[in-house]
């Protein structure tokens, strides 16, 4: 404010940091360095604080009216805090799965500030190793979370290999120095089994129609043919054994 009755200019000038002494003063900036105050009238001085980091941090300027030799020094101040946008689980554990079967979780991204935020999660990491093939899909991979909101992210898991898949998600939040982390395990497996026929080591094709065949017996005679069947691998499995219905036709002289 002017409470003189002739106008003067006003000029602000940043100072020279002290030698050793971190004060972030590229974070602060005057965008007004230069202005006329008319007699009786004021005017507006804008600095803006657009910080990268984290931490407390300050700047030190010096305003001047060079008319009316009159100086002022300033220093100007702020705090910048972590986002408190985060991931409501740090892991999900699918467990063993059949090659070709399908399972599904749903995560949350929970935002409780007063702003939103875009987030989006690293390609690369959610592809995982080089073998690992298309086992792991995210939906979306990207996206706002709403001021204090929450949104759920779908993560489906379908091995297409047998082995055990470990992946480590980057989830990257805009304005957080450092992303999300999401850890993912899996197993994919396959059913290892064989079909063997009167202890015959040598087990039966699957693309092969085979013929038990009891030969002749009396009425109320009993034989028997014995069906092993052996599971190599190190998960259980259920079988069943179907009657198939066979139509007889009788050909009349």
């Amino acid at each position: 404010m002017n409470p003189t009755n002739q106008g003067y200019e006003f000029e602000w000038s940043k100072d020279m940091e002290e030698p050793g002494k971190q004060t972030y003063s590229s974070f602060f900036k005057c965008l007004t360095p230069k202005g006329n105050i008319l007699s009786g009238k004021k005017s507006e001085m804008i600095f803006e604080y657009l910080p990268d980091m984290i931490g407390n941090h300050e700047s030190y300027w010096t305003f001047k009216i060079p008319s009316e030799k009159i100086t002022h020094h300033f220093a100007f101040i702020g705090s910048v805090a972590e986002p408190n946008v985060f991931l409501e689980v740090g892991s999900i554990n699918f467990g063993p799965l059949l090659l070709g079967g399908k399972n599904k979780e749903v995560i949350k991204i929970k935002n409780l500030e007063h702003v939103p935020f875009t987030f989006n999660f690293d390609r690369d990491a959610v592809r995982g190793e080089a073998d690992y093939g298309d086992s792991l899909t995210v939906h979306p991979m990207s996206g706002v979370v709403g001021a204090d909101s929450e949104s759920s992210i779908e993560v489906t898991f379908q091995p297409k290999y047998e082995k055990f898949y470990n992946y480590n998600l980057v989830l990257n939040v805009k304005q957080k120095t450092r992303p999300l982390n999401l850890n993912i395990k899996g197993h994919g497996y396959n059913l290892h089994h064989s079909v063997n026929i009167d202890m015959n080591p040598m087990p039966i094709s699957n693309n092969v129609d085979h013929t038990l065949d009891f030969g002749d017996i009396y009425i109320n005679e009993r034989k028997s043919r014995i069906i092993t069947i052996n599971n190599n691998g190190d998960f259980n499995f259920d079988f069943a054994v179907k009657k198939i219905p066979i139509l007889l036709c009788y050909h009349l002289p």
